[in-house]
C-alpha cells in the first residue's frame, strides 16, 4: 500500500484530527489527473461529500474536505460527476448558508463557487439546476448571514454574465440599483458588477438611459464618499453606454465629464478606474467638437497633464496621450493645448510600439502644423527626432510600420521643416540622412520622390 492508499483510508478515520490532517495531505497529493482519477475510483469524492453532509459544528474538518473536492474537480469528468451525481452546487450553497463562522471556510467555498461560475459551461449548470435563483435570493435578502452575503453576490455577479438570464436581471434591475445604497461595501461592489453585465447590447444600454439608470451611475461618480471600486464598475457601465452615438447627447446633459475628470486624481491609488474614465471620455469626444469643448471647459486639459507624464503606468500615459491627440484635431482647441504644455503627449505616441499610436501622433502633429503651429512643435524636446525615428528608425522596430505611416511621417516632417527653415538637421538625430538613404533603397520606386524631396529640404537647412 503506497502513501496515497494510506491517505485514502485515513480520511475515513473516526478520529476527526486524523481525518482533517489526512484530507489536507490528500489534497496536496492530487496534483495530476492520473492521481485524481485514481482517488475518485477509490471513493475519495463520495467520502468527501458524505463527510461534509454529516459534519456539524466543525468548520475546520469541513474546510479540509471542501479542499479535497476543489482539487479533484480540476479534472472535468470529475467536476461533472460532482455537479450532477452529487448535486455539488447545492452542497456548497447549503454549507455556506449553514451558519459557518470560520473565515477560511467561507473564503474556500466562495472561491470554489466563483471558480465554477466563471466557467461558461459550469455557469449554465447553475441556471439549469435553478441554483442561480437561490444564490440571487440569498444575496438580495438582508436576513442572509452578513459574513456570507457578499459571497453570494460574488458568485451571482459571475452568473449574471450569462445571456440566459439577462432579461430576468433587467426586469429586476431596480432591486440591484437599491443594493448600491447598502451599507456593506462588498454588496455595493457586486451589485455594480451585476448592473454592468446588463449593459452589453445597444438595446439595453439605450434602455438604461431612458430608465434613468445612467443618471444614477453619473451621480455615483460624483460622490467621492462611495467606494472607488463601485465607481470603477459604474464607469465601466457608462463606457458601454457611451459607445452608442444616440446615448452621447443624453450623457452630456447629465454632466458626465466633470466626475469622469475628477477620477483622474486617483491615478496613484487605482489606475484601473482612471483608465476606464479615459476610455469613456474618448468615446464621448468622438462625438465631435461640441463634446471636446465641454471637456476642456470642465478643466480636462489641466487635469490630464498629470497623466501624460505619469511614467509608472504605460496604460495611463498612452491612453491619456491618445485622448489629447484626439483633441488636437480641432483647430479651436490647439492654442489651449499648447499653453497647457501638452504637446509632449505627441512624443509619447510617436515612441509607442504600435503603428496606430504613431499614426495618431503624426495626425495630431500634422494638424497642428497645418494650422500654423510648426514653430511651437520644433520647441518640443525630442519631437522632431521622434518623427525622424518613425520614418527611418535607428534600429528595427518591434512591430512593422505601414506604408501609410511612412507617408504620413514624410508629409509631417516636410511640412514642419518647410515652415521652419532655421531648424538644424542635428535635431533629427544622428545619422538620419544615412538612415533616410537606406529607407529610400528599401521602399517602392513611386514612394522615393517624397523621400528625396525631404532630403533636399534637410540638406538646405
Amino acid at each position: 500500500m503506497d502513501g496515497t492508499d494510506v491517505l485514502l483510508e485515513l480520511i475515513k478515520s473516526p478520529n476527526d484530527n486524523v481525518q482533517a490532517m489526512s484530507a489536507r495531505a490528500l489534497k496536496n497529493v492530487c496534483e495530476t489527473e492520473q492521481i485524481r482519477l485514481y482517488c475518485v475510483s477509490k471513493g475519495a469524492l463520495e467520502t468527501a461529500v458524505n463527510t461534509i453532509k454529516k459534519t456539524k459544528n466543525d468548520d475546520g474538518l469541513i474546510l479540509e474536505f471542501v479542499g479535497i473536492i476543489s482539487a479533484l474537480v480540476l479534472t472535468k469528468t470529475i467536476c461533472f460527476d460532482f455537479l450532477y451525481k452529487h448535486n455539488g452546487i447545492s452542497l456548497l450553497i447549503d454549507t455556506l448558508n449553514s451558519g459557518i463562522k470560520n473565515p477560511n471556510l467561507i473564503v474556500e467555498i466562495t472561491d470554489f463557487l466563483s471558480w465554477l461560475s466563471e466557467n461558461e459551461i459550469y455557469r449554465e449548470i447553475f441556471i439549469e439546476q435553478g441554483h442561480s435563483k437561490t444564490i440571487k435570493q440569498l444575496f438580495m435578502d438582508p436576513k442572509t448571514i452578513i459574513e456570507v452575503r457578499p459571497s453570494f453576490g460574488k458568485v451571482f455577479s459571475n452568473i449574471s454574465a450569462s445571456d440566459t438570464i439577462l432579461e430576468d436581471i433587467w426586469n429586476e434591475l431596480d432591486l440591484f440599483m437599491e443594493l448600491l445604497k447598502d451599507q456593506n461595501k462588498e454588496i455595493q461592489v457586486f451589485s455594480a458588477i451585476i448592473i454592468g453585465n446588463v449593459a452589453r447590447t445597444d438595446e439595453y444600454c439605450s434602455a438604461m438611459v431612458k430608465r434613468g439608470i445612467a443618471q444614477v451611475l453619473v451621480d455615483i461618480l460624483k460622490n467621492t464618499e462611495i467606494d472607488l471600486r463601485v465607481r470603477n464598475y459604474c464607469t465601466g457601465t457608462l463606457r458601454n453606454i457611451s459607445l452608442n452615438e444616440r446615448n452621447k447627447p443624453e450623457l452630456l446633459k447629465l454632466g458626465i465629464f466633470k466626475p469622469l475628470i475628477g477620477l483622474f486624481d486617483n491615478f496613484k491609488l487605482n489606475q484601473v478606474v482612471v483608465f476606464q474614465s479615459l476610455v469613456v471620455i474618448k468615446n464621448l469626444l468622438s462625438g465631435g467638437e461640441k463634446y471636446c469643448l465641454v471637456f476642456v471647459e470642465e478643466g480636462g486639459l489641466e487635469e490630464i497633464k498629470q497623466l501624460v507624464t505619469f511614467d509608472e503606468s504605460d496604460h495611463l500615459k498612452f491612453e491619456s496621450s491618445r485622448l489629447v491627440a484626439l483633441l488636437m484635431k480641432h483647430r479651436g482647441l490647439q492654442e489651449r493645448i499648447i499653453k497647457n504644455s501638452l504637446l509632449i503627449s505627441i512624443v509619447t505616441l510617436l515612441n509607442g510600439n504600435f503603428d496606430i499610436l504613431k499614426q495618431e501622433g503624426l495626425n495630431a502633429t500634422l494638424s497642428l502644423a497645418e494650422n500654423g503651429h510648426s514653430k511651437q512643435l520644433t520647441n518640443v524636446p525630442s519631437l522632431l527626432s521622434a518623427i525622424a525615428n518613425v520614418l527611418a528608425p535607428v534600429s528595427a522596430p518591434k512591430n512593422p510600420i505601414s506604408s501609410e505611416t511612412h507617408l504620413l511621417a514624410v508629409t509631417t516632417l516636410t511640412k514642419i521643416l518647410t515652415d521652419c527653415p532655421e531648424v538644424s538637421k542635428e535635431n533629427l538625430g544622428d545619422n538620419f540622412i544615412v538612415n533616410l538613404d537606406n529607407l529610400a533603397k528599401a521602399i517602392p520606386t513611386e514612394r522615393r520622390e517624397s523621400i528625396q524631396k525631404l532630403k533636399l529640404i534637410i540638406t538646405q537647412q
